[in-house]
């Protein structure tokens, strides 16, 4: 396996079990995901087969998206931050399939949560959620894992695009 794919599933999947236990992802692991990415594209420059001019766009153009949907309240700050180091890593290219897959996640976790608590959903700022005992029965707001949904899709993104570069046995 590639150094680049096998640093991008360890780090997807820090930012994956992070984001479902706590929902939340802490800055260090993000810092860790750009520094990992810079040094992926050095050494790896090949296996993914973008340029360092993808991967700036792709890093700029997630957070300058992402960036109004968490100022209007509808995603949290780690989710815009895992998208742009999913960006700066895989490129602009990759930005689209990785946000339909991981929205389709997200959809389908809501409706897991909402038929599995039994509630009625509750629509914040254009953001359906469930309350009741999902949330810790304390009626809390708690929403999907999205960065952990982000980072998945972005593993089955490069797996789709490059399957040369998973291990054979």
């Amino acid at each position: 396996m590639q150094t680049s794919v096998l640093l991008l599933c360890t780090w997807a999947g820090a930012v994956s079990f992070f984001d479902i236990r706590d929902r939340r992802v802490p800055n260090w692991l993000v810092g860790l995901g750009i520094v990992c990415g810079c040094v992926s594209f050095v050494l790896a420059r090949d296996a993914l087969m973008i340029s360092p001019a993808q991967c700036l766009l792709g890093a700029v153009l997630a957070f300058v998206v992402f960036l109004p949907l968490y100022a209007f309240g509808v995603m949290g700050a780690a989710d815009v931050k895992v998208f742009a180091v999913l960006g700066l890593w895989l490129g602009a290219g990759t930005l689209v399939p990785i946000w339909l897959w991981a929205t389709a996640a997200a959809g389908a976790h809501a409706i897991y949560a909402i038929t599995l608590t039994r509630v009625q959903p509750v629509t914040v700022l254009g953001r359906t959620v469930a309350m009741g005992p999902s949330a810790g029965g304390r009626g809390r707001l708690r929403g999907a894992p999205y960065a952990a949904f982000l980072a998945i899709a972005a593993l089955g993104v490069v797996v789709s695009r490059h399957p040369s570069l998973l291990p054979t046995f």
